[in-house]
């Protein structure tokens, strides 16, 4: 966990619950790759939090997506 700038504690770099990623795809189809008004969302979740989970969401889809593929 990272000190925020109001001296909070802020979840960065830490999973994402099931909830919180719900919010985040619905989001993401909502406002597209707008991190911040995404971010704005979720209680102690940065931009760029988001950012990276939805960056790392997209690698494993397509990982999934090749391993299931037919040649």
């Amino acid at each position: 966990m990272t000190v925020d700038d109001d001296g909070g504690e802020m979840k960065s770099g830490c999973k994402f619950s099931a909830e919180e990623e719900r919010v985040v795809i619905e989001m993401q189809a909502r406002f597209g790759n707008k991190w911040a008004a995404i971010a704005s969302h979720l209680q102690e979740r940065t931009d760029n939090d988001v950012k990276n989970f939805w960056s790392s969401r997209k690698k494993r889809l397509a990982r999934f997506l090749q391993s299931t593929s037919p040649l």
